[in-house]
């Protein structure tokens, strides 16, 4: 959290004109106002220095000024213009302070999630940070378990979020989610023009971490997916006999022929759309060969495909935890 704290400053600046006071956060009784974006807030000092470390130090009687607050004498008293946040970010962190509870059992919608983040990440408020982090790490988990076919929304807002306040932890799902969709998903997220945002955008270095990760995803895809392993070994799989072994063959369970193997994997994974489907996700192609029934529907028996199932669940979390090294987030 060093990175994100203010830097003292030692001259006032001229603020901008105010234009209207916040309806919900100008408290009567308030004794400190804020200004962000033209809109005023008047709030309670004590439960602002309570809250935030920033707040703390910006209040302090020794009259502490910083890069990101400016304080002049106007009709409504001392007033702190605020740079570092904006009216709806701070809103939205103060109505989680005014009624902690409101999201204890329902996290908010990400743009609520964001804002709190923001603000939160800005102003110092660090156990509200806290708690909004770790609903985020909740929505974008980075367990392989936990992905599904089903794409989430708001991936490159997630990306620009955690590389502005510096939350790595959801980084390799967000990733994830960019690159198995076509275009990455840039430009299909929502913003808020009267926040003052636009469409968002992640960085040059960031969109070639992108174009390496989709180039490795789709090369394990083709490994696993293109044919039948021909180098795996089939615990049963019938061979040619010759003298002595017929007696032998004849105990093993039943299996079909490597051919018959072939001719299945065409008609499920080719002909079914299944392998075109996941070309740019093997993490679900996987798990979607792992549960066709193989040996039910095709036959197979249960040793072969016990064994290919556990070869396809090793490289599936192999695969996850690679991606940590493509996309340099292990450093």
């Amino acid at each position: 959290m060093e990175n994100f704290r203010p830097t003292k400053r030692s001259k006032l600046e001229l603020a901008a004109p105010v234009s209207h006071r916040n309806e919900q956060f100008w408290i009567l009784d308030g004794n400190t106002v804020l200004e962000v974006g033209g809109v005023l807030f008047k709030l309670h000092r004590s439960r602002l220095v309570d809250q935030s470390i920033f707040f703390a130090r910006l209040l302090d009687e020794r009259n502490v000024q910083m890069d990101s607050a400016v304080v002049k004498s106007d009709e409504n008293g001392i007033v702190y213009h605020l740079s570092n946040t904006t009216p709806k970010d701070l809103e939205a962190l103060l109505q989680l302070d005014k009624n902690p509870m409101a999201y204890y059992l329902a996290p908010p919608p990400f743009p609520v999630l964001a804002a709190i983040i923001r603000a939160a990440t800005a102003l110092r408020f660090d156990t509200y940070r806290a708690f909004a982090v770790k609903h985020l790490e909740n929505a974008w988990s980075s367990s392989v378990t936990d992905l599904t076919t089903e794409r989430k929304s708001n991936a490159v807002e997630v990306v620009v979020l955690a590389r502005t306040c510096g939350i790595n932890s959801v980084l390799k799902r967000a990733f994830y989610e960019m690159v198995r969709v076509a275009g990455y998903g840039l430009g299909d997220g929502e913003f808020d023009p009267d926040n003052g945002e636009g469409p968002q955008e992640i960085s040059r270095a960031d969109e070639r971490r992108l174009e390496r990760m989709r180039e490795h995803l789709i090369s394990a895809w083709l490994q696993v997916a293109v044919r039948v392993d021909r180098t795996f070994i089939y615990p049963n799989q019938p061979k040619e006999p010759t003298a002595g072994t017929e007696s032998r063959s004849s105990t093993l369970p039943k299996c079909p022929s490597l051919y018959s193997k072939r001719d299945a994997w065409e008609r499920r994974v080719h002909d079914s759309g299944l392998y075109a489907e996941y070309k740019f996700d093997p993490f679900c192609g996987l798990q979607a060969l792992i549960d066709i029934k193989w040996d039910e529907d095709e036959g197979w028996c249960s040793d072969c495909v016990h064994a290919k199932r556990e070869v396809w669940r090793t490289m599936r979390q192999r695969t996850w935890e690679r991606i940590e090294v493509w996309m340099g987030l292990d450093k």
